[in-house]
């Protein structure tokens, strides 16, 4: 697979993505707060969020892309343009891109703004990789989890602040398919268990 599958509706995707010249994404913790409410904008309806870290020079989420794309395309458009594309001409890969691309470019419109800067921010296009089997799913949201001790930012998994693995260990409601996840690891307690050593994900050259 390629660093670009296309992206199509009941399927797991690895996205990621990294800062221009190694520049920071994020500042502070206004930044992390204001990133996520943006992909709860653009990304949370047409795809469910199993896993996240946010790292200050790139991100990683994995993704499951919604069922009914189409339909929420069509709520967005004006009653023209809905009898101007038909579900057949749909081009649901683009579409999903597109959500991403306003998202990142919706967010670095406002980091340029607060800190008078100028220029692209994210480099220049989002990677995905299909996820396509049980196992792969639980070995990539480990992986994910793991990234900020991957990258020397902390010693132990559960010290970084912004990633999913902390709506894991609450009982705070959250937008995360927590329930449906935790299901495929077995339980909370094997969730726990499996996140306890180095992940394993074969050869893949990844940020």
């Amino acid at each position: 697979m390629t660093q670009k599958d296309k992206m199509y509706p009941n399927l797991c995707y690895h996205v990621y993505h990294q800062a221009v010249g190694g520049e920071n994404l994020f500042r502070n913790a206004n930044n992390y707060a204001y990133f996520l409410r943006k992909y709860g904008e653009h990304i949370s309806p047409i795809a469910k969020t199993y896993a996240y870290c946010l790292l200050p020079n790139h991100f990683h989420f994995l993704v499951e892309i919604r069922e009914n794309v189409y339909g929420y395309y069509q709520e967005k458009q004006t009653l023209a343009e809905k009898v101007s594309l038909p579900e057949a001409d749909f081009d649901v890969d683009r579409f999903i891109s597109q959500q991403f691309q306003n998202f990142l470019n919706g967010y670095a419109q406002a980091y340029n703004k607060m800190y008078n800067r100028r220029g692209k921010l994210f480099q220049e296009n989002v990677n995905r990789k299909l996820v396509n089997t049980p196992d792969y799913i639980l070995q990539m949201v480990h992986y994910i989890h793991y990234n900020p001790v991957r990258h020397g930012f902390v010693k132990k998994i559960d010290d970084w602040t912004y990633t999913s693995l902390q709506a894991f260990l609450s009982e705070k409601t959250t937008s995360l398919e927590r329930t449906e996840l935790l299901e495929r690891f077995g339980d909370k307690t094997n969730f726990l268990k499996y996140h306890q050593n180095k992940p394993v994900l074969g050869n893949e050259l990844l940020l």
